[in-house]
């Protein structure tokens, strides 16, 4: 079920900062592991930061993770 919620919040945007969906969900850890699960199946990927912050991690829908979502 978080999975889907997860891909639900990368939906709504191009690339969402993972602290964000963790603030919406339980912790980061939680967001983490549920990323990487969907990444490994191809549903989501992550986006390395642009600029001078490289230590945060946004995270995209793939076309792949939007077939899933809207059946």
């Amino acid at each position: 079920m978080r999975d889907i919620y997860v891909l639900q919040c990368l939906d709504r945007e191009d690339n969402v900062n993972m602290c964000c969906i963790a603030n919406e969900l339980v912790s980061t850890a939680s967001v983490t592991n549920i990323i990487t699960k969907l990444a490994k199946k191809g549903l989501a990927k992550r986006v390395d930061a642009k600029g001078d912050d490289r230590r945060k991690v946004y995270v995209r829908i793939t076309k792949k993770g939007r077939e899933v979502l809207n059946g």
